[in-house]
């Protein structure tokens, strides 16, 4: 029997808003337009497509997508053949992250679809796993470890940049929240997840990622009490990111904590994420309605120039908060829009959950969110979410495939025994 996925006006709701914040900062940004600006605005767009294309069409049919993926996937990760970083870390987001939501769009339309969750689940787990060990014996850096995982300019695929191996893992956290929500007792390798994660930020010493570690290895313990029923809501969860937003722009401001910042940190608290805090306060001050993207009497140059202590600073005027990314470029105006998507895709999920599967999607959920705090990355708000609203449809398609297969048998034997007869 066909499986059809009918589309839904509120995800068509939210994929348009997602569009237009991106449009509010979009004239600021492009007058910097650089090779790497180029391929993840390409990726954005294949993104928003390929999502488009999972609510509008019924299936994937070709299992084709699925060798082409991983055969991707690994000319990616064993050859030297890129040569450019910028090309090297878009690619990677771009296979991650479309490639992800290509695949299980397609395995979880199939009938036995475990082995194929569990064998990509292994491949990103195993990568990890590599990259932890590694850092045993390289903590200062994986840059010179192995040249079948290096490329030129010092570039690395999956070993040797932080983000990178943090992205990987929430790669794996996405193919593992799939397996999970197919069978129950695979949830103990969530819990692997977490702690092989745990193992690598520790050694590592990402202080963003221990952060997101503890945060998520505290929610799985929490979630796992049944009766602890308060995070089991996205709304909620949201919410209480954005009160650590809030949280951060006080401290900042105010100054308070400042001992307990260096306490925690070993280091001054004018260093790192918090001077690119400062700084984006007081800028914001002058633009707080409309953002810099719109009018920007302050160049991208100026702006980069001083946050000029990290490359990817002045590549990318990143603030390394996503929702003060949204003040910056576009004003309360963007905030609030994004806010908005977040919340509807929220109620969308809330209203659809089960309490079998909230557990594991809120603890996956929260780990994207956190992880906001200290980058920008949107893929960890939005990649996810077509997940929850994929599954859910197949779930439905299925449960009413089994309704009408059972009601077609059920009749026929019912009149054989008389029992139709019996109520004419």
């Amino acid at each position: 029997m066909k499986i059809k996925i009918r589309p839904d006006n509120t995800w068509i709701k939210y994929l348009l808003g997602y569009l237009c914040l991106f449009i509010l900062y979009t004239p600021a940004y492009i007058k910097r337009m650089t090779l790497f600006d180029i391929t993840s605005y390409i990726r954005i767009v294949i993104l928003l497509l390929s999502v488009l294309m999972f609510l509008w069409r019924n299936k994937w049919r070709c299992p084709g997508i699925v060798l082409l993926t991983v055969f991707l996937h690994f000319a990616f990760v064993f050859s030297g053949i890129l040569n450019s970083s910028n090309i090297s870390y878009s690619l990677f987001f771009l296979l991650s992250n479309v490639g992800s939501m290509c695949l299980c769009s397609y395995i979880l339309m199939l009938k036995d679809n475990e082995i194929y969750l569990k064998i990509i689940v292994s491949y990103f787990m195993v990568l990890l796993f590599i990259n932890a060990i590694v850092s045993i014996y390289n903590p200062d850096g994986l840059y010179e470890v192995s040249k079948v995982f290096v490329i030129k300019n010092q570039s690395t695929v999956f070993l040797g940049d932080d983000n990178s191996s943090i992205s990987l893992y929430f790669v794996s956290l996405f193919w593992t929240t799939a397996l999970t929500i197919r069978n129950e007792k695979y949830k103990r390798i969530l819990f692997w997840d977490i702690v092989l994660f745990g193992s690598f930020v520790f050694l590592r010493e990402i202080g963003t990622g221990i952060i997101v570690f503890l945060a998520m290895a505290l929610l799985y313990f929490v979630m796992s009490i049944t009766k602890f029923t308060w995070f089991r809501s996205g709304k909620k969860i949201v919410a209480l990111n954005f009160g650590i937003f809030i949280l951060i722009i006080v401290v900042r401001i105010q100054k308070y904590l400042e001992s307990v910042i260096r306490f925690l940190t070993g280091k001054k608290a004018s260093l790192g994420r918090n001077r690119v805090w400062d700084y984006s306060l007081q800028l914001i001050r002058n633009k707080f309605f409309v953002g810099y993207g719109i009018s920007s009497p302050i160049s991208y140059d100026d702006y980069s120039t001083v946050l000029a202590m990290e490359r990817a600073l002045a590549r990318t005027g990143n603030t390394h908060n996503v929702f003060l990314q949204q003040v910056f470029w576009g004003g309360i105006f963007a905030l609030g829009l994004f806010i908005c998507i977040l919340l509807i895709a929220m109620r969308e999920f809330d209203r659809k959950k089960t309490m079998r599967r909230s557990n594991i999607l809120l603890v996956i959920l929260s780990g994207f969110l956190l992880r906001g705090m200290v980058e920008i990355g949107f893929e960890y708000y939005f990649v996810i979410l077509p997940l929850f609203y994929y599954i859910d449809k197949v779930e439905e398609c299925r449960a009413e495939r089994k309704l009408s297969v059972s009601t077609v048998c059920f009749k026929p034997a019912r009149a054989a025994m008389g029992y139709e007869s019996e109520a004419n």
